[in-house]
């Protein structure tokens, strides 16, 4: 038998050839028999023992990995994994051993490891077998989970525009972040909250003033003459008006009210039955309306596009929510500053809190993500976190050790975030 299973004189002109696993006599060869160097015969065909096959992966630099690398076929479907043995390479300047578990010649090559890079790694791993010397290897590029980029000023919200990029409101100007991280600045009085609008530009929120600037950077400045002239944040409505969440500036009373606001900028105030309710978010439901959270009032409020207002008590007290965001279960999901809860409010008003697992610090931002997810945002917490429309709460920590304020799904199937006290927007694999 030769290495290569060649039969001699087997074709018309007397060459050799390959027949499948066959002695040179032609015969088959049964399973699992050998037929060259680290190869086995299996249904008629001579195959390597071992195969890899590369499993995707992300790390967090130093943070701990702990997971499968790649998934290992043994032809010999008898042979247990104590049988053979794994080397992971990390591509950082550290190896270590690789652990084999599974069965029937189906494996997983798992490992540990704290990644001493960020970026990009090249990950090797090598199989063998010492019984029988077959050997496979594989090497491939595994990413940095989280890759930060600096802005160079404070960012507050992060939204998705109609370009493809990300669009950031800063604390003195609006930056464009394409998904490759080229960051583009543009001057502006504010940029505290920021959403696509109607007319597929880019509005964002100032003191006394909303803001709309085209995604080639062309801004105009839309000064409020209402009386609670302070917009807080901002929203596109089902109707083709933007949507404000207005509070008193220069005033001991405190009075909250919603805008109304059209692309040409003339707004319409609409009152709330808890007046002095600090309003914090705004979104569009599910349900073509427009829901809210009253910080001061512990309510989330819902105004139709008509300026109807209904208004619903979250259970637990003086939770303080923030941000809310439609859910892709047909629910609305908000955070709760002081509780650290994340809550998720029917359209019928049902309220529902979950824990979010963290024990400082206070929830910020929260939005629907690429993976079905919700993801979420703490100030001074150096993490962001993932909740499913189960309850089910996953953290992964920010690198650079700094505190997230707003999330949103960006074009590239990504998570990304701003960070508010290091000056960067992030972008996370999740």
């Amino acid at each position: 038998m030769s290495g290569e299973c060649m039969v001699p004189d087997c074709t018309a002109a007397g060459d050799p050839c390959s027949i499948g696993c066959a002695d040179s006599a032609g015969k088959s060869l049964a399973d699992q028999s050998p037929c060259g160097p680290g190869k086995f015969c299996t249904v008629g065909q001579c195959k390597p023992q071992l195969v890899l096959t590369q499993k995707a992966f992300t790390f967090v630099p130093g943070a701990l990995f702990s997971g499968t690398v790649a998934d290992l076929s043994d032809l010999l479907t008898t042979e247990p994994g104590s049988a053979l043995s794994a080397f992971i390479d990390w591509g950082d300047g550290s190896q270590s051993a690789g652990a084999i578990s599974g069965g029937s010649g189906s494996f997983a090559v798992t490992g540990e490891h704290v990644f001493a890079l960020s970026g990009q790694a090249t990950v090797g791993v090598d199989v063998s077998d010492p019984y029988t010397g077959a050997s496979a290897s594989i090497q491939f590029n595994v990413d940095t989970q989280t890759k930060e980029y600096p802005l160079g000023q404070s960012p507050y919200d992060i939204t998705t525009g109609p370009d493809g990029n990300l669009w950031v409101g800063e604390v003195n100007g609006v930056a464009r972040v394409t998904p490759a991280g080229t960051v583009t600045q543009f001057a502006a009085t504010g940029g505290a909250s920021i959403v696509v609008g109607p007319d597929n530009n880019l509005w964002y929120t100032g003191y006394q003033k909303v803001m709309r600037i085209t995604p080639a950077g062309v801004a105009t400045e839309f000064t409020l003459d209402t009386i609670n002239g302070r917009p807080w944040s901002i929203a596109s409505g089902s109707d083709g008006n933007l949507w404000l969440t207005l509070n008193t500036v220069n005033s001991p009373t405190l009075v909250s009210t919603i805008g109304r606001m059209t692309t040409a900028g003339v707004v319409q105030e609409f009152a709330i039955p808890t007046t002095a309710a600090f309003l914090e978010g705004i979104c569009a439901g599910p349900d073509g309306a427009l829901w809210f959270t009253e910080y001061f009032a512990n309510k989330i409020g819902r105004i139709s596009t008509a300026g109807d207002v209904s208004e619903f008590t979250i259970p637990t007290a003086d939770t303080r929510p923030v941000t809310i965001t439609s859910g892709p279960d047909g629910n609305l999901w908000f955070t709760e500053w002081t509780t650290r809860q994340i809550g998720r409010i029917t359209p019928t008003g049902t309220t529902t809190e979950f824990s979010s697992t963290l024990s400082s610090g206070s929830l910020q931002g929260i939005a629907a993500g690429p993976d079905g997810r919700l993801w979420f945002t703490a100030y001074n917490a150096s993490f962001v976190g993932a909740i499913t429309t189960a309850g089910v709460v996953t953290k992964v920590a920010i690198p650079s050790g700094s505190d997230a304020y707003g999330v949103t799904a960006g074009p590239d199937q990504a998570v990304w975030y701003t960070e508010r006290t290091g000056n960067r927007v992030a972008r996370l694999v999740p």
